[in-house]
Protein backbone atom coordinates (compact mmCIF):
# COMPACT_ATOMS: atom_id res chain seq x y z
CA UNK A 1 0.00 0.00 0.00
CA UNK A 2 1.19 3.21 -0.77
CA UNK A 3 1.17 6.03 1.68
CA UNK A 4 -1.59 8.69 2.12
CA UNK A 5 1.40 11.40 1.60
CA UNK A 6 2.75 9.42 -1.63
CA UNK A 7 -0.65 9.14 -2.80
CA UNK A 8 -1.26 13.21 -2.08
CA UNK A 9 2.14 13.71 -3.60
CA UNK A 10 1.27 11.92 -6.77
CA UNK A 11 -1.74 13.63 -7.24
CA UNK A 12 -0.93 17.39 -6.60
CA UNK A 13 2.41 17.22 -8.57
CA UNK A 14 2.84 18.96 -12.13
CA UNK A 15 0.83 22.22 -12.25
CA UNK A 16 -2.01 21.29 -10.37
CA UNK A 17 -0.79 23.27 -7.36
CA UNK A 18 -0.07 26.31 -9.34
CA UNK A 19 -3.25 26.05 -11.39
CA UNK A 20 -4.93 25.89 -8.49
CA UNK A 21 -3.43 28.81 -6.45
CA UNK A 22 -3.86 30.80 -9.15
CA UNK A 23 -7.39 30.42 -9.21
CA UNK A 24 -7.98 31.39 -5.65
CA UNK A 25 -5.30 34.08 -5.92
CA UNK A 26 -7.07 36.33 -8.44
CA UNK A 27 -10.28 35.72 -7.18
CA UNK A 28 -8.61 37.28 -3.84
CA UNK A 29 -7.59 40.21 -5.72
CA UNK A 30 -10.46 40.75 -7.96
CA UNK A 31 -13.04 40.09 -5.14
CA UNK A 32 -15.15 43.21 -3.41
CA UNK A 33 -16.81 41.72 -0.90
CA UNK A 34 -14.21 40.69 2.60
CA UNK A 35 -16.01 37.38 3.62
CA UNK A 36 -15.09 35.75 0.44
CA UNK A 37 -11.61 37.43 -0.23
CA UNK A 38 -10.84 35.97 3.43
CA UNK A 39 -12.17 32.54 2.12
CA UNK A 40 -10.01 32.67 -0.80
CA UNK A 41 -6.89 34.18 1.10
CA UNK A 42 -7.29 31.18 3.43
CA UNK A 43 -7.76 28.55 0.36
CA UNK A 44 -4.06 30.36 -1.05
CA UNK A 45 -2.46 29.72 2.72
CA UNK A 46 -3.70 26.12 2.51
CA UNK A 47 -2.27 25.49 -0.92
CA UNK A 48 0.74 26.85 -0.15
CA UNK A 49 1.59 24.92 2.81
CA UNK A 50 0.45 21.85 1.34
CA UNK A 51 3.64 23.27 -1.32
CA UNK A 52 5.87 23.80 1.33
CA UNK A 53 5.34 19.55 2.21
CA UNK A 54 6.66 18.88 -1.36
CA UNK A 55 9.62 19.67 -3.12
CA UNK A 56 10.17 22.42 -5.36
CA UNK A 57 10.64 20.33 -8.06
CA UNK A 58 7.41 18.27 -7.98
CA UNK A 59 5.66 21.73 -8.75
CA UNK A 60 5.74 22.67 -12.12
CA UNK A 61 5.81 26.90 -12.20
CA UNK A 62 4.81 27.76 -8.47
CA UNK A 63 8.37 29.19 -7.29
CA UNK A 64 8.50 31.28 -10.36
CA UNK A 65 4.87 32.21 -9.85
CA UNK A 66 4.95 33.11 -6.28
CA UNK A 67 8.46 34.92 -7.06
CA UNK A 68 6.15 37.03 -9.67
CA UNK A 69 3.77 37.91 -7.76
CA UNK A 70 6.11 39.16 -5.01
CA UNK A 71 8.05 41.53 -7.83
CA UNK A 72 4.63 42.81 -8.99
CA UNK A 73 3.20 43.78 -5.34
CA UNK A 74 6.39 47.01 -5.60
CA UNK A 75 4.27 48.10 -8.38
CA UNK A 76 0.22 47.97 -6.15
CA UNK A 77 -0.95 51.20 -5.12
CA UNK A 78 -0.30 50.95 -1.06
CA UNK A 79 -4.24 50.45 -0.44
CA UNK A 80 -4.07 47.32 -2.35
CA UNK A 81 -0.92 45.99 -1.20
CA UNK A 82 -1.94 46.39 2.47
CA UNK A 83 -4.94 43.97 1.84
CA UNK A 84 -2.56 41.11 0.55
CA UNK A 85 -0.94 39.05 2.92
CA UNK A 86 2.61 37.92 1.70
CA UNK A 87 3.92 36.18 4.76
CA UNK A 88 2.35 32.50 3.16
CA UNK A 89 4.43 33.09 -0.15
CA UNK A 90 7.79 34.12 2.17
CA UNK A 91 7.32 30.89 4.28
CA UNK A 92 6.98 28.76 1.38
CA UNK A 93 9.87 30.31 -0.34
CA UNK A 94 11.77 29.89 2.65
CA UNK A 95 10.38 26.01 3.09
CA UNK A 96 12.24 25.66 -0.51
CA UNK A 97 15.75 26.90 0.80
CA UNK A 98 15.18 30.23 0.38
CA UNK A 99 15.65 31.64 3.60
CA UNK A 100 18.81 33.93 2.55
CA UNK A 101 16.86 35.13 -0.65
CA UNK A 102 13.55 36.20 1.79
CA UNK A 103 15.57 37.91 4.38
CA UNK A 104 17.65 39.78 2.37
CA UNK A 105 14.36 40.92 0.33
CA UNK A 106 12.98 41.92 3.51
CA UNK A 107 15.84 44.12 4.41
CA UNK A 108 16.14 45.90 1.52
CA UNK A 109 12.18 46.47 1.56
CA UNK A 110 12.39 47.96 5.15
CA UNK A 111 15.83 49.52 3.99
CA UNK A 112 13.38 51.63 1.46
CA UNK A 113 10.57 52.16 2.88
CA UNK A 114 12.84 53.99 5.62
CA UNK A 115 14.89 55.82 2.82
CA UNK A 116 14.45 59.10 2.45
Amino acid sequence: NESAADILMEVFSGNVLTEVYSHFESKTVDCLEDAKMAECSRACVAILNCAGKMKETEIEGLRAHVIGELAKATDMPPEKRTRVNFSPNMALLCEWGMTEDVAQCLSNSVLNYFSP
